[in-house]
C-alpha cells in the first residue's frame, strides 16, 4: 500500500500529453491490480483538445474490456508497516483509494482501524461497504446537506469531523490522503489534538517524469527545500512538511 502508477490509455500521444498518476487500491499480490478513479467534468466535448481537464479519466471510461493501456511503475514508497497500534485513516475524495488497501494490511497486521472518509456528495460513496469490512469503525462526512444516518454526517469537511470525533480517540498512528488544502488542515489539526502520535501525510500531484527530474510534485521541507513525491512520498512524516509554506 502507497505505491502509484502512471496510466496512459490514450493513441493521440499529444494530447492529453501526460500519464495519469493513480494509487493502488487493491491487488491480487501476483499478476493484476486494481485502480480507483473519478470522471473528472469537462466542458464540451471531453475528448476534444480545446476542453479542459477530465480528458484522462473520460478516456480510461470508455476504454473497451481487453484493451491496451501503457503502465508506468511502481512509483513512490510503500506506507510504513504496524503491527497492534490504534491506526486512524483521514481520506478525502479518491484520497480512499490508497487507504483502503492500507487498511486491509493494518487489519491483517492487528491494528484497530478508523477511518474518516470525506466526500462532497452522498454519491461520491462508491466504496463505503467494501471499507466497513476492512475497519473497526468508518465515520462518513458529506458536504452537501442532509439528514444524518448512524456514522453518515451531512453537511461538513472530513476535516471538521475529524475535529469533533477523533480528539476522543488515542490514535497513536494518523495517515491521510486527499487534496492539499485538506492535508494542511489535518496537519495543524493533529499537531494540537494528538502531539505524540506518528502522523503521515500522502500527498497526490500530477508530474511530468516520475523520476525527480521535472520538479512538479514537490512539497516544501521543514527548514528549506522540498521533498519530491513521487521518489519520498508520497507518505511524508507531517512534522517534516512545512505547512505554512504548502499551498
Amino acid at each position: 500500500p502507497g505505491h502509484f502508477v502512471r496510466i496512459k490509455a490514450w493513441k493521440r500521444s499529444y494530447d492529453p500529453l501526460l500519464p495519469r498518476p493513480f494509487a493502488i487500491f487493491e491487488t491480487d499480490g501476483e499478476s493484476s491490480f486494481t485502480i480507483l478513479f473519478k470522471v473528472q467534468p469537462a466542458l464540451g466535448d471531453p475528448l476534444s483538445p480545446f476542453s479542459p481537464g477530465g480528458k484522462g479519466t473520460h478516456f480510461l471510461k470508455n476504454l473497451s474490456v481487453q484493451a491496451k493501456v501503457d503502465i508506468d511503475g511502481p512509483h513512490g514508497n510503500p506506507f510504513p508497516t504496524y503491527r497492534k497500534k490504534r491506526v486512524c485513516l483521514v481520506a478525502g475524495g479518491v484520497g480512499i483509494a490508497p487507504l483502503y488497501f492500507y487498511a486491509q494490511q493494518l487489519r491483517e497486521n492487528d491494528c484497530e482501524v478508523v477511518v474518516f472518509y470525506g466526500v462532497a456528495r452522498q454519491s461520491d460513496l462508491v466504496v463505503l461497504e467494501d471499507l466497513k469490512r476492512v475497519s473497526h469503525r468508518v465515520f462518513v462526512s458529506v458536504e452537501e446537506s442532509g439528514m444524518e444516518q448512524g456514522h453518515l454526517y451531512y453537511g461538513q469537511r472530513v476535516t471538521d469531523l475529524f475535529q469533533t470525533l477523533g480528539r476522543r480517540e488515542n490514535f497513536e498512528v494518523i495517515l491521510a490522503c486527499g487534496p492539499k488544502v485538506m492535508l494542511k488542515h489535518l496537519g495543524k489539526l493533529c499537531e494540537e489534538l494528538f502531539p505524540s502520535a506518528e502522523v503521515y501525510l500522502s500527498f497526490e500531484a500530477m508530474m511530468a517524469c516520475g523520476r525527480g527530474l521535472c520538479l512538479g510534485c514537490v512539497v516544501p521541507r521543514q527548514g528549506r527545500g522540498h521533498f519530491k513525491i513521487c521518489l519520498e512520498g508520497p507518505a511524508l512524516p507531517a512534522r517534516e512538511v512545512d505547512l505554512d509554506r504548502l499551498d
